[in-house]
């Protein structure tokens, strides 16, 4: 009847819209994706969750290390006897330091050994004693450059985290669209697809 055929054109006309507009979410989600490079996105954001981890975990280490190294500078300008703090830099990152303390610990020794022949007024013993606060000063340098290069890292482990933080927000800003057009493709689709059933139901009937 008249009647059919309009409500049968109506529909196909609705579907073919809505055909168009399901093409048009797809190509604006695929192009969205390309762009915003998020071919994996649930991987992109976790794997910058773990760079901001891993990044927290040697700032805090580094904490530690700095705070070791101000304690042993200070016991070192002291004068007190370096033979028991080797253990404090047994770490690969003390290598430069232990070394001093090794050189300056093995120096010490020597003066003792002197010391059991020889009085402290001794020149052999005098020469050894400055060669001692040379090696000890140089300790110090050495732990204040430490220090210095572990304040350095802090900085630009900081201004990573703060990359980090900014690349994360952004991502998930990025996310959150995607994650809206997304929503908008299936809902058409959705809506497409009962389209066309119901244009294929209504033909049958007609």
């Amino acid at each position: 009847s008249e009647s059919a055929d309009s409500v049968l054109s109506f529909i196909s006309q609705q579907l073919e819209k809505a055909e168009r507009d399901l093409e048009a979410s797809e190509q604006y989600l695929k192009e969205f994706k390309q762009k915003n490079h998020l071919f994996s996105p649930e991987q992109t954001e976790v794997s910058i969750v773990n760079q901001m981890d891993e990044d927290e975990k040697e700032y805090y280490e580094l904490i530690q290390t700095k705070t070791s190294l101000t304690w042993l500078n200070d016991y070192v300008k002291t004068g007190a006897d370096l033979t028991e703090i080797a253990y404090l830099v047994s770490s690969p990152q003390f290598a430069v330091v232990a070394s001093s303390i090794s050189h300056a610990v093995e120096l010490e020794q020597k003066r003792k050994q002197l010391l059991i022949r020889h009085t402290p007024a001794d020149f052999n013993v005098e020469i050894l004693d400055e060669r001692i606060v040379d090696a000890r000063l140089i300790l110090q340098k050495n732990i204040e450059n430490s220090v210095l290069s572990i304040t350095k890292k802090q900085n630009l482990l900081k201004e990573h985290s703060r990359d980090n933080e900014t690349l994360f927000a952004h991502l998930s800003d990025k996310e959150s669209e995607y994650i809206r057009l997304a929503r908008m493709m299936e809902i058409r689709e959705e809506f497409y697809l009962m389209l066309l059933e119901k244009h294929s139901e209504f033909a049958i009937a007609k």
